[in-house]
């Protein structure tokens, strides 16, 4: 399967920026406060949402990755945000298989040499060890799916 694959997947409800407190205060949530933040401006940094996989709305998109990815082993769901256009995550590598769908704006992954540019629905792959980081073009919301643990 290629790295990249346009227009994977689409979710019948809006995921936008007024989600986040539906998922804040309905589900009893970890979050951090990641990435390269601008000048100690918080808005200008990345948030992470941790393990959300048990949201009623993730459910079908859940089902799907691990049909299309014959996922067996443990995996979880984060979803990562940044308010402000060039927010961008660390250069990093993880532990894991990761799978990483665009829910809102636009997103460029570098990987290498290589740029990646997400539009909403597109999903990105990184294998175990792959560095790779996260820019934010527009605001941006993007879940990642992470397995193999």
């Amino acid at each position: 399967m290629s790295r990249l694959i346009k227009n994977y997947y689409t979710f019948n409800r809006s995921i936008n920026f007024n989600f986040i407190p539906e998922l804040l205060m309905n589900f009893n949530l970890e979050s951090a406060y990641k990435g390269n933040s601008k000048n100690e401006k918080i808005l200008n940094s990345v948030f992470q949402l941790r393990k959300i996989q048990d949201h009623p709305l993730f459910e079908e998109f859940n089902k799907k990755i691990i049909k299309d990815f014959k996922i067996t082993s443990s995996w979880d769901l984060d979803m990562f945000l940044s308010f402000a256009p060039g927010a961008s995550g660390n250069v990093h590598s993880d532990e894991y298989e990761v799978l990483i769908l665009n829910v809102l704006g636009i997103q460029c992954y570098k990987h290498g040499n290589e740029n990646y540019i997400l539009k909403p629905g597109d999903l990105i792959s990184f294998k175990r060890g792959e560095p790779h980081q996260a820019i934010g073009i527009d605001p941006r919301i993007s879940l990642s799916f992470g397995y193999g643990f």
